[in-house]
């Protein structure tokens, strides 16, 4: 079989149904499969994915759900010999299949190719900082790890061991990245649009809230202790200096406002001044009260995330992820 594309998701039923759309016409000018993974959806995301001709596989236990457990869940029932991540939310496009498989299929030292996506909807902090982000974030060229799905050879996840680690909240793709590159395999992102994502339209809190009660600020923290004495260790902490940074700030500054606090008033007063001069100091860089008083908030539930990712004992990662079979492909309703 030459291509499998594994849709993960968890409550999607807002846009479920143009997910697999999309990724059945995209099969059709292959042999393949679409694989659902599912994590336990509590809304119609089951119902509605019940009417294609797609194979639907189910966690069996909710403490499972995170975001490093849908891809590996459906690679351990997918065949393809090169595999699409896609989420729920998320709508393919052919055409960018096309050009990565071309790619793929001419370079073997090439492990995953990678496209642009387009973000629609997403009025709160987060969506709003990753509309700025996105022209250095996906900048065509080679890459450390592919961010937002992307088409990966079998034999190189072969290679390394398994697809997605399923202890991560977050920051699935940068550990699959990070061992792939570790292990000389190659990556790319072409200026070709793959995706379309329909994102969150929660308010800036209330995001933050359900990222913190899905424990996906934990990811940071996790993906840390997962690298921790391997090979690839430092390129992982590189790109997380400024939340550890914060943590360290946390913990000096806090020692400092008690002694200050229980010292004199006027060094008290300094050291206040300094926490509004940095609030201040990120409302001039995002040219905006609202995105500067927002990354403050968000950069320190980030940080507290870290830590307690951290702290988080993982499970064996080779181990396989407890699973139901919904719905074979042969089945129709």
């Amino acid at each position: 079989m030459e291509l499998s594309i594994i849709i993960k998701a968890y409550n999607e039923e807002e846009h479920i149904e143009e997910s697999i759309v999309s990724a059945l016409d995209v099969i059709k000018n292959y042999t393949g499969e679409v694989i659902l993974a599912d994590s336990l959806s509590t809304d119609n995301t089951i119902a509605i994915a019940r009417k294609y001709p797609i194979k639907i596989v189910q966690l069996k236990k909710p403490i499972d759900r995170c975001c490093g457990v849908g891809p590996q869940l459906g690679y351990q029932y997918s065949s393809g010999a090169f595999i699409y991540i896609l989420d729920g939310d998320m709508s393919l496009k052919p055409e960018f299949i096309s050009y990565a498989l071309d790619l793929l299929r001419n370079d073997e030292a090439l492990a995953g190719v990678g496209g642009n996506i387009s973000i629609i909807g997403g009025d709160n902090y987060e969506f709003l900082t990753r509309k700025k982000q996105m022209k250095e974030k996906f900048r065509a060229g080679s890459q450390h790890w592919l961010i937002c799905g992307g088409l990966y050879r079998r034999a190189a996840i072969s290679s390394v061991g398994y697809f997605s680690n399923k202890n991560l909240h977050a920051n699935e793709e940068k550990e699959l990245g990070l061992r792939l590159t570790a292990g000389g395999w190659d990556l790319l992102r072409i200026d070709e649009l793959a995706a379309e994502h329909y994102v969150h339209g929660d308010t800036s809190f209330a995001l933050m809230r359900k990222r913190w009660n899905s424990k996906y600020v934990n990811g940071t923290g996790e993906l840390l202790r997962s690298a921790f004495g391997k090979s690839y260790f430092k390129d992982a902490l590189i790109g997380q200096l400024k939340l550890i940074f914060l943590v360290f700030f946390w913990i000096l500054f806090s020692i400092l406002f008690v002694l200050l606090f229980f010292g004199k008033s006027g060094l008290f007063l300094f050291a206040s001044a300094i926490v509004v001069m940095m609030i201040i100091a990120q409302i001039i860089k995002k040219e905006s009260i609202y995105l500067g008083v927002m990354s403050i908030v968000n950069i320190h539930v980030q940080a507290a995330g870290l830590v307690r990712g951290v702290f988080t004992k993982p499970t064996d990662v080779f181990e396989k992820i407890e699973s139901v079979v919904v719905k074979s492909v042969a089945e129709t309703e």
